[in-house]
């Protein structure tokens, strides 16, 4: 499947504000929303309410790392639910490489689907190399260990949480479980305006 292969930067600076494509890299002072010289993004206050809708659809969409089909579908599906809206993000939060990256087994969403597609990840103890996938409540999620590299390896040690309440992992068998399906208060917290990317296909 085609994926965006420039520079992540470009993609931050274009939105206006760090998506944390990267990972850590993402953290550093070094990493910045503006090159030298060049002009300002502008101001929300200043945008349409079309261009804030979009800027709102393409955010999600390069944070989960979804190209337009695919998240046009995830829409479809949650239209038929009672709240879309929330039906849309559990649909993004439920894809395995998100919850690889939730647990700590990756930096970035990225270096989840590398992951999942090189082999690495199981799902109740059944090897799975689709990213997409949609795990359930009651799945088990373990990384193979044999070979794992040491830097993910210490990584994952030195997480302390998931910092969701829907994932618990046990670091000491790099293993993690979904216990439940994404709270409100979860959803909340992912920093995207799902009103916005709900009109905005509804136009």
């Amino acid at each position: 499947m085609a994926r965006f292969r420039g520079p992540r930067c470009k993609i931050c600076r274009r939105i206006g504000e760090k998506l944390f494509l990267k990972g850590e890299k993402c953290y550093s002072d070094k990493c910045i929303l503006q090159k030298r010289g060049e002009k300002p993004q502008v101001q929300q206050s200043r945008m349409s309410v079309y261009a804030l809708q979009l800027k709102e659809k393409q955010k999600a969409k390069f944070m989960y790392g979804i190209l337009e089909n695919q998240f046009e579908r995830y829409y479809e599906k949650a239209q038929k639910k009672p709240n879309p809206g929330d039906a849309l993000l559990t649909l993004l939060e439920m894809r395995l490489d998100n919850v690889v990256y939730r647990l700590g087994f990756a930096s970035s969403r990225s270096q989840a689907r590398q992951l999942i597609s090189h082999g690495h990840i199981r799902v109740n103890n059944k090897k799975i190399n689709i990213p997409s996938y949609q795990v359930k409540v009651g799945d088990e999620i373990t990384i193979g260990t044999e070979k794992l590299i040491p830097k993910i390896k210490e990584e994952i040690l030195e997480k302390e949480s998931t910092g969701v309440s829907w994932l618990v992992l046990e670091k000491e068998n790099l293993k993690g479980k979904v216990i439940s399906m994404p709270s409100e208060e979860d959803l909340n917290a992912i920093p995207v305006s799902v009103k916005d990317i709900i009109e905005f296909y509804s136009r």
